[in-house]
């Protein structure tokens, strides 16, 4: 039976976030390791920080959608372009899309590529199987503690801000009604949870999508990754028998097919991992990689990609010259990411882009935005110095917990951010200036982002952790021992 202390320090440890804890405590005990996609685990915990931004913003203001000079009243310094990234909500989900089709691919295309059949399938039907408990278990948690709240009235005290003429809360989102019992409460869960699981009509319909998730509406991502991830696995395994030139013949061909159907969903998974595919073929990332990084605390994991050895006459290109190309990549993508979600094409520095957006597209800033999110992922993977922001500690640990932040801060942001922000305005700091509505807004997100740190590192221990556990637990019960 455990003593008193040691029940102590493990409560203290399942208590106090991960970031807070005594080294010999945190979960993180070996020294940070990095590979050499390490960069973009940063990347995805970044996006998932500017997702959180962008949500706070488009609650009290209104200028978040649109592009600097669109209108006499659109010309914020903020809204000009690379500038609006920090805040561009919509262009980090297909961020996250096409570094989800990457990092998806990573694996079975490496076997693929050194010739491994059999562990290829292996691999893919791995991922396959656990997916959908990777995806769904976290999200079904989450809205279920959220409804919890709900009928627990932490969401009524806010309401009284959310007030027709917007003058606190510009968008309200969807800020849940309590029902009048449990069972009814209960029961709308059970059925919100229903329509999150439909994968097969799931699609969008024009601007908008045809169902946000009641219990928390930026979920709605859950649904599209895990389709996108079957039919991403059903590409690798159609393909894996074609030979190189065919395959990215092939890939070009349905990324193709797919912007023809307005599958832009689709079209940055498949992108993604056709650049996994380059990437792999030519070692690109891994030479770059090891040209760059000899510190002892840093080390290749050679299991990322192929091939450890450079091609037979290979010589590095001189430094210079590989950061000023990779450096104007890296900005061009940022300037396509800034692409603004509405009137593009009356916003100038974008009109020329409208014009170029395929006609099938009924949700135009999608196509700048997944062009954007390749080019932006191609140079990190190639530049040291443009990936080594986002492989410091705080973007890795970011990048962990990441999925967790995205789940969390929505129903956080109602019960909280409406909370304290409003406040700051009307009782402290008040709302008649500019820099009274900025200076409210500051704090009372500050304090928001305080609650949504501790949540969110609580969700990724005891939450995320426990459904990637289950998942291969499940996993080993139901294959055969020989299959193992």
């Amino acid at each position: 039976m455990p003593s008193t202390g040691e029940a102590t320090r493990k409560l203290f440890c399942c208590l106090v976030p991960s970031y807070l804890q005594p080294r010999r405590d945190a979960l993180d005990k070996p020294p940070l390791k990095l590979h050499a996609t390490s960069c973009l685990d940063g990347l995805r915990g970044v996006a998932a920080l500017i997702v959180f931004i962008f949500h706070i913003l488009f609650s009290y203001t209104a200028f978040h959608d649109f592009g600097y000079g669109q209108s006499p009243d659109q010309k914020y310094v903020f809204q000009l372009p690379i500038i609006r990234v920090l805040y561009a909500g919509h262009a980090m989900v297909v961020v996250f899309f096409v570094v989800g089709g990457y990092v998806f691919s990573i694996k079975p295309l490496k076997l693929i590529h050194s010739g491994q059949k059999l562990s290829f399938l292996d691999a893919l039907v791995s991922s396959v199987f656990r997916r959908a408990i990777r995806l769904y278990m976290p999200a079904v948690i989450a809205t279920f503690l959220t409804m919890l709240t709900v009928y627990c009235g932490l969401w009524e005290f806010p309401r009284q801000f959310i007030t027709e003429d917007r003058s606190i809360i510009w968008y309200p989102d969807n800020h849940l009604e309590r029902s009048g019992t449990f069972t009814s409460q209960l029961l709308d869960w059970v059925h919100e949870t229903k329509l999150l699981s439909n994968v097969f009509t799931y699609y969008n319909n024009g601007f908008l999508f045809p169902y946000y998730p009641h219990y928390d509406p930026h979920l709605w991502t859950v649904p599209i990754e895990f389709r996108s991830s079957m039919l991403l696995a059903l590409s690798l395994l159609g393909l894996s028998r074609c030979r190189p030139p065919l395959r990215v013949t092939l890939s070009l061909g349905t990324i193709l097919y797919c912007i023809l159907w307005d599958r832009w969903e689709l079209v940055c998974f498949l992108s993604g991992s056709l650049l996994c595919y380059i990437d792999i073929t030519t070692s690109a990332v891994v030479q770059s990689y090891r040209a760059d990084h000899n510190e002892k605390d840093i080390t290749l994991d050679m299991e990322t990609l192929l091939p450890q050895k450079e091609p037979p006459g290979f010589q590095q290109e001189p430094t210079l010259p590989r950061i000023k190309r990779y450096a104007l990549l890296f900005f061009a993508g940022l300037y396509l990411l800034s692409a603004p979600p509405l009137e593009m094409s009356s916003t100038p520095g974008y009109m020329w882009l409208s014009h170029l957006v395929p006609s099938t597209y009924t949700d135009p800033k999608r196509f700048p935005h997944t062009i954007g999110a390749l080019l932006l992922t191609f140079a990190l993977t190639r530049s040291p110095i443009l990936r080594q922001p986002f492989e410091t500690a705080a973007a890795q640990y970011l990048g962990k917990i990441s999925f967790s932040l995205y789940i969390v801060h929505g129903p956080l942001i109602h019960m909280v951010g409406y909370s304290v922000t409003p406040v700051m305005w009307r009782y402290v700091i008040g709302m008649e200036t500019q820099w009274q509505w900025v200076t409210g807004l500051f704090l009372g997100s500050c304090v928001l982002a305080v609650v949504v740190a501790i949540v969110a590192d609580w969700f990724w221990r005891i939450v995320e952790g426990t459904s990637i556990t289950w998942a291969k637990k499940f996993e080993d019960w139901c294959f055969e021992e020989s299959q193992r």
